[in-house]
């Protein structure tokens, strides 16, 4: 399953009639905003190949949003500004070893005080993660996420 991406993704371009919608719909258009469906959303969609040389991330500014409400959301919410509170939740299972350096780093990088970075399980409980997220507006949050590749390759046969 490991080498099943690159072959799947010209499939799904096929699929999805990639071609076809660039070359007749999108003449002039820079940013494509992506809402997948179901499992749509395991698919990137900026690797997709347009033609032998191009994906579509390579053309076009790729953006996703979860949902229709979502981006209504985002697009109607005011301007946060430019004093943004940043927090981390890093390496809540204690079992992502990068997972700490990848909060280190972001908390350096975006100078993140202690008590805005919740580290291991013992400080990434629920009732600190909601007091966390009353005081900052932006979050990074370093944890597990899974895909099911098998039911996209299925979808795409």
């Amino acid at each position: 399953m490991g080498n099943a991406i690159p072959d799947l993704l010209p499939k799904i371009g096929k699929k999805l009639k990639i071609n076809e919608l660039v070359e007749n719909y999108l003449e002039g258009i820079e940013e494509l905003i992506i809402i997948p469906h179901i499992y749509l959303h395991l698919i990137p969609f900026s690797a997709i190949p347009i033609n032998e040389k191009e994906t579509l991330g390579d053309r076009f500014l790729i953006r996703y949003a979860p949902s229709c409400q979502i981006l209504e959301f985002c697009a109607n919410r005011p301007e946060l500004g430019e004093n943004l509170t940043y927090g981390t939740v890093e390496n809540a299972t204690e079992d992502l070893p990068c997972a700490s350096f990848d909060g280190e780093q972001i908390a350096q990088l975006y100078q993140i005080p202690e008590h805005l970075r919740l580290q291991g399980s013992e400080q990434a409980t629920v009732k600190n993660y909601r007091q966390l997220m009353e005081q900052i507006q932006v979050l990074h949050s370093s944890h597990h996420a899974q895909s099911r590749l098998g039911r996209v390759c299925k979808m795409v046969k």
